[in-house]
């Protein structure tokens, strides 16, 4: 919600030093937009991770491609249908964490007193995977994930 509320034309302005009507940009009285924005932004960091989970879960449907028409189609795509997660995280481990310095000009919106980046190991199923780096924001007593890779 706080990036939301910060995710105005003036900051996105002030951040970038250039306005273009497009589809990242904050629209004035278009609340839906600025919300659906921030949003999908959010959600997308988790999707990464889930559809980690997903497709470690059903590996034999990793580079699948299913073409109408072929012998298997029916079946393959019934599969698909039917994938669950049953494979789970375990809780990551901060490997590196430091300061950063520099904030943006939503983040100063956002009244974010600190900002550290995390590098942090995952394991899925005791399997470590590639390390992530989150950026998370101090706000009030909360931290908050800014931003993953």
């Amino acid at each position: 919600m706080e990036k939301y509320r910060a995710n105005t034309v003036d900051n996105h302005f002030n951040l970038l030093h250039t306005y273009e009507l497009q589809v990242g940009a904050p629209i004035p009285s278009f609340e839906s937009h600025n919300f659906l924005k921030s949003f999908i932004e959010y959600e997308q960091y988790w999707e990464k991770f889930y559809m980690l989970l997903l497709l470690n879960s059903n590996p034999d449907m990793v580079g699948k491609r299913i073409v109408m028409g072929e012998a298997n189609a029916a079946t393959d795509l019934k599969k698909i249908k039917e994938m669950k997660v049953s494979s789970t995280y375990s809780k990551p481990q901060i490997i590196s964490s430091h300061s950063e310095k520099n904030k943006n000009v939503i983040e100063q919106t956002m009244n974010i007193q600190e900002i550290r980046v995390l590098e942090v190991k995952l394991y899925i199923d005791g399997e470590e995977q590639n390390h992530v780096l989150i950026s998370v924001g101090e706000i009030g007593s909360n931290w908050r994930i800014l931003n993953m890779s």
